[in-house]
């Protein structure tokens, strides 16, 4: 959810048959505590049957509560909201992550220009 570039890339996956399903972390995405996932993908047989047979069924109730009481707090203007701030902040945390990188003799890595959610920098010190 956070990079429309790689969302656009599943979605022409999807539609092309190459996925079964997709593993989202919500912690990651909805602005949850660490603990929870979201199973999806474009063949609902499959979700239903074949994950779901290998899945014991004993998680918690707490991470889906999460989920939907923020999504219930944000609505779809929150979360499209939420989308174009990091997209408007991107910029601005890439340059202070190369600067402090740099105040450390380290250096920010090229993750690619189609990746604009992954960071890296050097450990070399």
């Amino acid at each position: 959810l956070q990079c429309s570039k790689i969302c656009h890339k599943i979605n022409m996956a999807c539609r092309n048959g190459q996925v079964d399903a997709v593993v989202q972390s919500t912690d990651k995405n909805l602005l949850v505590p660490v603990g929870g996932a979201i199973i999806a993908g474009p063949n609902k047989r499959f979700i239903e049957e074949e994950i779901s047979r290998t899945y014991s069924g004993r998680a918690s109730m707490s991470p889906i509560l999460d989920v939907f009481i923020t999504l219930i707090h944000l609505g779809k203007n929150g979360l499209t909201e939420l989308r174009e701030r990091r997209i408007r902040l991107i910029t601005y945390f890439q340059t202070a992550l190369e600067k402090i990188a740099i105040k450390y003799g380290e250096r920010l890595l090229d993750t690619g220009q189609k990746n604009t959610i992954s960071f890296a920098v050097t450990l070399n010190r």
